[in-house]
């Protein structure tokens, strides 16, 4: 009588409770997985059927054929190296019953594309490892299983053939040549194979570490002898293609998790997994827990046993290397902090505390379910994994986890990325930087560009989207998706809690309901939640018109976490617009949620969104007005704005003159060259030095330069002032080259800088207010020094005093100048929040102060190129 393993409310599974550490511990951890299949075995012993009860797009005989074939990958490697198991009997005598054509459990006559051919795989590796099954097999038996192996032609099959040719039965060595041309038809390069034919790229854990590239290492093994050449390319292969395998698992173990049939399993890591076990022990569908969501048509009840070749292990004898060597952590030290893969098209991050996988232009060959989320999804993480569809209405169905949404109907169906138009890894400044053109509508069409962290700031990745949309579609953008759980008790997470380092904000509401203000807040400062880890989502868009909120998502529509919730940016787009979301912003912040780093971003981020709820109760003249004055941190950008006034387009005549150019000469250098100067350096700067620069060093380097060109002018027409009808001197056509250089190093910094100022909510207010006031000052000196006082001391005033103007501006307002040195184009408080210098609240009014940290803008600036 077999025991039945049976699991209740707080039992722990014996596979969790093996020391693995040496190959005995392996061996007894494989029996924790054999056992609890024996009570399902069916009576002759020819099928397994586990608890599920789901169907699959093939017949039920053919699943539960998966149960019994799929474990001997493990069982046949056990007992091939030297290993025993006391229920080996009962998977010999299944291989007598399902062969037979006369037993009532026979499995029945492949036809084309029939999983059987799949099953093969395993029972012809078993047959050609372990010879006890063949031994244990009368003539006619033996007669039997070389009749129901020998059909067809499939890449997996050409085991079944090896299996027989192995133990002097009956084989073809064509189809076991046929079957390597097909294998090898998948093959694209630098030991990468795809998983479908010419025209798709699908290149995922499935074409490589569970299917072919194993598979051709066992061939190698297998077929060595007869084979060496194709054994020895199939050894080569497999050794470029761990140089890039290896990337795609973190520290803890955990892989990250991408494409399909990822219900299949490692070792170590699931042991910490409770949940992914049936009540009677066997593995179940999903990935950390049972999940008919993220499952394939094909996947039935007892298909995660393939699982177990992970187990191939064991067939090595103990003095092997894999056992005798010791085990040593994971060489993070030597590998690139970020790596770029041309054949699956992603980049790899090692930075942030996980793996995070940037991905674009894979797809499946057929439209499985969830393939957008499989392999369309901008970002995949080794702690956070993917989200799929649980239905097909709202965002909470669609559950956009590091996906673009867009909705022509109202936000009921979203349509996101699958299929590419174009997908390419680029090089900006020496970083590998995804770009990627799709249509989720014939009439929109969307250029992405995808942005690895760096080193500044090593939890955030940047997306940017260019949307030309033919119709008008609603937008979600959204960052990882991440546990929706209150630690205390289960509950879903509450307002942010700095005290407890868990919570959300804005408030979690529901699906688009941006009517209700606490689910909601700008898109500038973003959303987050904190539970384990932290998530969150920032437009750094300069004039962001996108909301921020969270996605209630439905429930086991993530593959790790059962409940989530996912930081969302969203916006509507009208017909005939071009919307540059050039500066969409997601985090994973790679640290437990107290970490000091973790408490300081989010602790200024809910500082200003409390700011802001305070003030965001009117947008009126006199409600705006009240936030610019009453915030020492906008009163001081309205009063840096209005301060750069450049009277010296007034007094360009002026100086000219004094400077010895008169006639026709002073105003062609007055008015036509000086103005192309301005206009050219004002373009330059825009197209090829704004983003690359940032602002702050920007507005920092052209104030010195700035007040140095002044200062030579002023001292030479104080000291050596220029006498009419003489020769100008050479040191008079350097003053005159300064004046030039003046109008450049403006152009160069504070000119395009001075729009950038004020905060996004205030930008239009602050920027017409400093542009009258400007013109009111420049008007003023314009008319009213002229006729105080002599020409040349006047001038030589003037000069002196732009000059001194501009030193003051880097002396004195080094803060003013920090709080626009932010990431490109973003508004003030989100750069400062992506930087981790965001000012704390000092008082009620909301007065700031500025952070002691600073952090180089060149990282933050990576995306410059691309945006252009």
């Amino acid at each position: 009588m077999v025991k039945q393993l049976v699991l209740g409310y707080s039992d722990i599974h014996p596979f969790s409770q093996v020391n693995i550490s040496d190959r005995a511990s392996v061996q007894e951890l494989l029996k924790t997985l054999l056992d609890p299949l024996k009570p399902h075995f069916s009576p002759l012993k020819a099928r397994v059927r586990v608890p599920g009860g789901s169907a699959v797009r093939f017949d039920n005989t053919a699943a539960e054929i998966e149960g019994i074939c799929r474990p001997m990958w493990a069982l046949g490697s056990l007992l091939a190296g030297g290993g025993t198991y006391d229920g080996t009997e009962w998977w010999i005598q299944g291989l007598k019953s399902g062969t037979d054509p006369e037993s009532p459990e026979y499995w029945g006559d492949p036809r084309d594309n029939d999983q059987r051919m799949v099953e093969m795989c395993p029972l012809g590796f078993t047959l050609a490892v372990a010879p006890v099954f063949w031994e244990s097999l009368s003539e006619k038996e033996r007669s039997n299983v070389e009749a129901w192996l020998g059909n067809s032609i499939n890449a997996k099959k050409v085991f079944a053939n090896l299996g027989l040719k192995k133990n002097g039965g009956k084989y073809s060595q064509e189809k076991i040549e046929q079957d390597i041309i097909h294998l090898n038809s998948f093959f694209r390069g630098e030991g990468w194979s795809n998983d479908g034919p010419q025209g798709i790229w699908q290149q995922d854990y499935y074409s490589g570490s569970f299917a072919i590239q194993f598979l051709q290492l066992l061939y190698a093994k297998l077929a060595g002898d007869d084979d060496p050449a194709k054994a020895a390319e199939f050894k080569t292969r497999a050794q470029d293609y761990a140089l890039d395998f290896v990337h795609y698992f973190d520290e803890e173990g955990r892989a990250t998790p991408f494409g399909r049939s990822i219900l299949l399993r490692n070792l170590r890591w699931w042991q910490t997994q409770e949940q992914i076990w049936s009540p009677t022990g066997t593995l179940t569908i999903g990935y950390c827990f049972p999940n008919m969501y993220m499952a394939e048509n094909y996947n039935s009840p007892q298909s995660p046993m393939w699982a177990c070749l992970a187990f191939i292990c064991l067939a090595v004898p103990a003095d092997h290397p894999f056992w005798t060597s010791e085990e040593e952590p994971y060489p993070t030290g030597l590998i690139p902090q970020l790596k770029a893969l041309k054949h699956p098209g992603h980049i790899i991050s090692y930075l942030g505390g996980h793996r995070l996988l940037l991905s674009s232009g894979q797809a499946c060959s057929y439209p499985m379910k969830g393939t957008h989320a499989k392999y369309g999804s901008f970002a995949y993480s080794s702690a956070y994994g993917y989200s799929v569809p649980t239905g097909c209405f709202t965002l909470e169905q669609f559950a956009l986890a590091s996906q673009l949404g867009l909705s022509d109907d109202g936000g009921e169906v979203w349509k996101t990325r699958r299929l590419c138009e174009e997908a390419i890894i680029e090089t900006h400044e020496d970083q590998p930087v995804l770009k990627s053109i799709w249509r989720p509508f014939p009439d929109v069409k969307i250029t992405t560009y995808l942005l690895p962290p760096v080193k500044a700031t090593p939890n955030w990745h940047i997306r940017t989207h260019k949307i030309e949309a033919g119709r008008e579609v609603m937008t979600a953008d959204g960052s990882f998706a991440i546990c929706n759980e209150r630690k205390v008790d289960g509950r879903y997470l509450d307002l942010y809690d700095s005290t407890k380092f868990e919570g959300t904000l804005p408030k979690i509401i529901g699906n688009y309901d941006l009517n209700t203000p606490e689910g909601s807040s700008p898109g500038s400062t973003g959303a987050f939640a904190v539970s384990k880890g932290a998530a969150g989502i920032a437009d750094l868009e300069p004039q962001s018109q996108r909301t921020a909120m969270l996605v209630n998502a439905d429930p086991n529509s993530n593959l790790i976490e059962s409940r989530t919730v996912i930081p969302t940016l969203q916006h509507t787009i009208k017909k005939g617009e071009t919307a540059c979301m050039f500066r969409g912003y997601a985090v994973w912040l790679g640290l437990p949620p107290n970490h000091p780093y973790i408490r300081m971003e989010l602790e200024e981020m809910r500082e200003q969104l409390e700011n802001e709820a305070r003030l965001i109760g009117g947008a009126g003249f006199l409600d705006l007005m009240r936030e610019m004055w009453t915030i020492r941190g906008n009163r001081n950008r309205a009063l840096i704005s209005i301060g750069l006034m450049n009277a010296i387009n007034y007094y360009a005549p002026t100086i000219f003159q004094d400077l010895g150019i008169v006639g026709p000469k002073n105003g062609l250098f007055a008015t036509g060259i000086y103005g192309i100067v301005k206009m050219v350096t004002c373009g330059v700067f825009l197209l090829m030095a704004a983003d690359s620069l940032g602002r702050r060093r920007s507005l920092l380097w052209t104030s010195i330069a700035q007040g140095l060109a002044m200062f030579v002018i002023g001292f030479y027409v104080r000291f050596d002032p220029p006498v009419a009808g003489a020769a100008i001197p050479p040191v008079g056509y350097f003053a005159l080259t300064c004046i030039f250089l003046f109008a450049a190093f403006f152009q160069f910094g504070w000119g395009p800088c001075f729009s950038e100022i004020p905060t996004a909510r205030l930008r239009a207010m602050n920027v017409a207010i400093a542009a009258a006031t400007q013109w009111l000052f420049n008007f003023v000196v314009a008319k009213a020094v002229p006729t105080s006082s002599s020409q040349l001391v006047v001038q030589v005033t003037m000069d002196d005093l732009f000059g001194i103007t501009q030193l003051a501006h880097k002396t004195n307002d080094e803060e003013s100048a920090h709080n626009v040195d932010i990431t490109k184009g973003a508004s003030i408080e989100v750069k400062e929040f992506a930087d981790g210098r965001q000012a704390a609240t000092g008082n009620d009014t909301g007065e700031m102060k500025g952070s002691e940290e600073r952090v180089e803008d060149r990282d933050a600036d990576a995306d410059a190129d691309v945006i252009r």
